[in-house]
């Protein structure tokens, strides 16, 4: 049986680079979340899906979800700062009420 929880209400700096004619977004401190895109909004909303897809896959396995942030590149002319907004959908599977019969 799965079981739907409220979502996962995130807010999350991105930083946004231009790059080689395109545009490379990521999370500080995160190490595993990063998506380019041809526009900079496009690039923010690849971020987001990415944000979401690793957000599940850490409550999945049970892996802690990163907060803070850690940012070793300066912000300048070619590096855009944004704060986003992420709502994960999330869910677990309970076992069966049977299996403790």
């Amino acid at each position: 049986m799965t079981i739907r929880l409220p979502n996962l209400s995130l807010k999350l700096p991105v930083l946004v680079k231009k790059d080689n004619g395109g545009y490379f977004a990521w999370v500080p401190g995160w190490d595993d979340v990063y998506a380019p895109g041809d526009t900079e909004e496009e690039a923010l909303r690849n971020i987001v899906e990415t944000v979401i897809a690793v957000t599940i896959s850490y409550v999945k396995h049970g892996d802690s979800i990163p907060v803070g942030m850690v940012c070793k590149e300066g912000v300048n002319s070619r590096i855009t700062p944004h704060l986003i907004d992420v709502d994960v959908p999330v869910s677990v599977k309970v076992p069966h009420e049977e299996m403790y019969a």
